[in-house]
């Protein structure tokens, strides 16, 4: 449970149940009444902002959701969201899987799902089936789809309403009244507009779904269904039953990522055309000449040299927080009559070079390339570096005597 004293509210967020759009429509009410009290808050983005109350931070408070700690709050609205399991986990797929490909071969987990015989990239049917085998390696999907319980429980009376998430309209409208309750009438007169977030992903339905999967995910989330005040398993399947009749042979996902994307087109604009024209076709895309900035440093891409392949990158999609570890990951894919021991992959911190490893088993992209000897070990990652850099960091690959840049995240 989050403790927010400066709105007096208490919040027990669960993923994938609006936690990131609430979150950040807490956050644009809490910097006005930090304001007004006299604090003075910097942050880089918005999920460090959302960690302002995630982590219990700037006088925020974690904690234990029992009547006995909840009572030192009397006067704080207390509140959960809940959404129906199997629509969630559905949502979780849609989102950590298919769009940001956290089961891919270049993901945190690919290392382990190769190891274990998993198939990168499941449908949504082979991940239900074999759910408790990829989610060992894939700690972000499994952190999103854990039961909604283990967040809001042991005790739900602690509560003074759990919504359900198509109802956020209600509980916005309770939050300012309760603020003109207990005197934060500023607050509940700024009119800020709830904005949804995370929809990224295709769109799927419960007929994504066969009968098996749909009755191992009831049983999943069992207790969900039994202490929460969410759709009944009864319905939600009769449901299931009309939308597999609608639909009884749905197409699979197929995934086709930004990421994907930007490293086919990277490499295809790179090899044939060149130029001006070349880069900002790309960079409208967010391959070579791609630039982004965030937290005062700026993410560029450059454009590949005729000798590589194929380029996949995977530079901080946003800042980690201060002292947090972190690495680059990715593909380097050299032509098939390029010698590798002619190459060399660097990584530069300011004036040190470091090594990267790359000779990752990359069996998915040796596939799809049968004939090219150097994509069977393509895959790389650079020694772990700490946040935040100790000076421009720059990804370099060295072709026999020239030097090429391949990435940067430079200090602006």
């Amino acid at each position: 449970m989050i403790i927010i004293p400066l709105l007096k509210l208490a919040y027990a967020p669960s993923p994938k149940v609006g936690s990131t759009s609430v979150l950040d429509w807490l956050y644009e009410h809490w910097t006005v009444a930090a304001k007004a009290a006299g604090k003075k808050i910097a942050l880089v983005d918005s999920t460090a902002a959302r960690h302002l109350f995630t982590r219990g931070r700037e006088g925020n408070l974690l904690v234990r959701n029992s009547p006995d700690v909840m009572a030192r709050y009397p006067d704080y609205f207390t509140f959960g969201i809940v959404r129906e399991p199997i629509a969630r986990f559905i949502s979780v797929y849609r989102n950590r899987v298919v769009y940001y490909r956290e089961m891919s071969e270049m993901s945190d987990a690919g290392p382990g799902l190769t190891a274990a015989g998993l198939t990168f990239d499941p449908q949504l049917n082979e991940l239900v089936r074999r759910y408790d085998a990829y989610a060992k390696y894939a700690g972000s999907v499994e952190w999103h789809a854990r039961q909604q319980w283990s967040r809001l429980g042991p005790d739900i009376s602690v509560y003074d309403r759990v919504y359900d998430l198509k109802n956020l309209n209600t509980l916005i409208e309770d939050i300012r009244s309760h603020w003109r309750k207990v005197g934060l009438s500023d607050l509940a007169d700024l009119n800020i507009e709830l904005k949804t977030m995370r929809a990224d992903g295709p769109k799927l339905g419960l007929e994504a779904l066969d009968e098996e999967s749909f009755e191992m995910l009831g049983a999943r989330y069992a207790i969900d269904y039994a202490n929460l005040p969410v759709t009944p398993l009864d319905k939600v399947r009769e449901d299931y039953k009309k939308a597999r009749a609608a639909n009884p042979n749905p197409p699979p996902v197929e995934f086709t990522s930004q990421l994907r994307k930007r490293a086919a087109l990277t490499a295809a604009v790179a090899r044939n055309e060149g130029g001006d024209a070349a880069k900002a076709r790309a960079g409208a895309v967010g391959g070579a000449g791609m630039s982004r900035s965030m937290g005062g440093w700026t993410t560029r891409i450059a454009p590949t040299p005729d000798e590589v392949k194929q380029l996949q990158l995977r530079m901080p999609p946003s800042p980690p927080v201060p002292g947090q570890t972190w690495e680059i990951r990715g593909v380097v894919v050299m032509a098939a009559d390029i010698d590798r021991k002619d190459c060399e992959l660097y990584l530069t911190v300011g004036e040190q070079k470091l090594p990267c490893g790359w000779a990752l088993p990359s069996p998915r992209i040796a596939k799809a390339d049968p004939d090219n000897p150097n994509a069977l070990k393509a895959r790389f990652q650079t020694p772990p570096l700490t946040w935040p850099p100790q000076g421009d960091i720059r990804l370099m690959l060295r072709i026999r005597e020239d030097q090429h840049l391949l990435g940067e995240l430079v200090k602006n």
